[in-house]
């Protein structure tokens, strides 16, 4: 079987999106005087549902696309994208959220008054951090990238002769 060149950047692109589905995507550290406590998770760990969706999608892109059904592919690509902005945008915004709430509870002095006699100590002396590990997240928006790109200029591609 000899693929177009077409068909070699959707599954390039496809393949990338699987791969940076195992790479990390968010990582956690908590810093304490006992112990440093760190791990990173990927997006199938992170985000179960919609990593199953994105390699499920990723497997049919390759699937459709070996069978040269070009314009179902852009309902994948495309479908794939949107998943990825959409569940960027929300994990950034946990991410935000639970580093502000970690240095609203961790500095303020004033949280909850007379409850928790020593609670500012504790909190003082374990520092949780929440961050984003961009590698995953390039591969997965290169490889949905490139499969919309090779749509979009799909005529303008040659193939292989």
């Amino acid at each position: 079987m000899i693929l177009s060149r077409k068909q070699v950047l959707s599954i390039t692109g496809a393949v990338l999106l699987v791969f940076g589905l195992f790479l990390p995507a968010v990582s956690i550290s908590a810093i304490n005087p006992i112990a440093n406590i760190s791990g990173s998770s990927n997006f199938i760990q992170a985000d179960g549902l919609y990593g199953v969706v994105l390699l499920l999608l990723s497997v049919f892109t390759v699937g459709i696309t070996l069978l040269n059904r070009n314009r179902y592919t852009w309902i994948l690509a495309l479908s794939s994208l949107a998943i990825l902005i959409f569940r960027f945008l929300v994990i950034v915004s946990d991410v935000y959220r639970f580093n502000n709430l970690q240095n609203v509870f961790g500095n303020s002095t004033n949280f909850m008054p007379g409850q928790f006699n020593g609670m500012e100590g504790v909190t003082e002396a374990i520092s949780i951090t929440m961050r984003l590990n961009f590698a995953g997240w390039v591969f997965m928006f290169a490889g949905a990238i490139i499969a919309v790109v090779f749509l979009i200029r799909e005529d303008e591609i040659e193939e292989i002769s």
